[in-house]
């Protein structure tokens, strides 16, 4: 009978026997690009090659369109607790309503504190919390799960509930100045 083939091959589907045999067949495929013909065949062959797309998808997903977003902006500067370099706590920039951008925070070391531009804040107006802790000079029991009798000296908030959790202090995003520089109290 014309046009019937007793090959092994013709009983394929013709994505297989064009895939298998390096030819292509079909019309459709002819004008397919590689890539196209490349996810074709990982669904339609192999359980292997669907988890590569699978993958591949994945990985496309996590780097991106291409778009960086908001340009960040880079923080630095000096806080000080009661006119002194404060010498160990944390600031944390928090967006007020109209800044779309995220939290981002620092170390204080020594009284100086730095964001990088990598990790900086967005354009904007922000509510600045600083934070550090000063020991009593009192010990305390630890309680559980502890063994009965522990004792650590007892800290509390060294910087007065207006600069942190009551914060009244604000920044603006890229600042004016090179360096953004705060000076909170104990009181």
């Amino acid at each position: 009978m014309p046009g019937t083939s007793t090959h092994p091959a013709s009983r394929l589907p013709h994505w297989q026997i064009a895939f298998k045999s390096g030819m292509r067949i079909d019309k459709e495929l002819k004008l397919l690009t590689h890539w196209q013909r490349f996810i074709r065949c990982c669904i339609h062959q192999t359980s292997l090659g669907r988890r590569l797309l699978v993958c591949l998808v994945f990985l496309g997903c996590l780097t991106g369109c291409g778009s960086d977003g908001p340009a960040l902006h880079g923080v630095s500067g000096i806080v000080s607790l009661d006119a002194v370099a404060l010498e160990q706590g944390s600031i944390t920039f928090l967006p007020l309503e109209g800044t779309s951008g995220p939290n981002a925070g620092s170390e204080i070391v020594k009284g100086v504190y730095s964001i990088p531009k990598e990790k900086g804040l967005v354009e904007g107006k922000y509510r600045v919390e600083v934070r550090a802790q000063k020991k009593t000079g009192k010990r305390i029991e630890v309680g559980s799960p502890t063994p009965p009798g522990t004792m650590m000296d007892e800290v509390v908030e060294a910087v007065a509930p207006r600069f942190n959790s009551q914060s009244t202090l604000e920044a603006e995003i890229p600042p004016t100045q090179e360096s953004l520089d705060f000076d909170v109290s104990s009181k």
